[in-house]
């Protein structure tokens, strides 16, 4: 029996040829008012995240800790799209997830059968069990903090 291809993936790398709309997606997103304490919580703490150009990978990089850890959601097919993007850092015995976006045409509102921001986290949740000494998994949103035991 051939195993199906999963309708949407995560991944460390980014497509060079997405930079654009990581950037329209990380930077500019129309959700984003959705998340702004959160966001405003993690630029005062960590500072403002900045896409660079790291030996020819682009990675997250914030100002008070340097590169942080960033998973890119993709959408399969003949072309993937990219949809979401997260960045955390470890934080102890914690992953904490600092920044996250999903596309405008991916999120709970557009698509009530597929909640994006959880198939995230469930993903992150099955990284953090694979990494010795995490214990949870902590985000924000809007003003109230979540954690999840691993």
């Amino acid at each position: 029996m051939k195993e199906s291809t999963p309708e949407y993936y995560l991944t460390s790398k980014l497509n060079e040829e997405d930079l654009d709309e990581l950037e329209e997606l990380f930077y500019f997103n129309p959700n984003q008012w959705k998340l702004r304490e959160a966001v405003e919580a993690a630029v005062g703490r960590f500072g403002t995240p900045r896409i660079t150009d790291s030996g020819g990978a682009l990675r997250m990089v914030l100002r008070d800790i340097g590169e942080a850890q960033t998973l890119y959601l993709y959408r399969s097919g003949p072309k993937q799209i990219l949809t979401g993007v997260v960045v955390y850092i470890r934080d102890g015995p914690c992953l904490r997830i600092l920044f996250w976006g999903v596309h405008p045409d991916y999120t709970f509102h557009s698509m009530p059968q597929k909640y994006l921001l959880l198939e995230i986290v469930d993903a992150l949740k099955n990284t953090a069990k694979r990494i010795v000494g995490i214990e949870t998994i902590s985000f924000r949103f809007g003003s109230r903090e979540h954690t999840l035991r691993i």
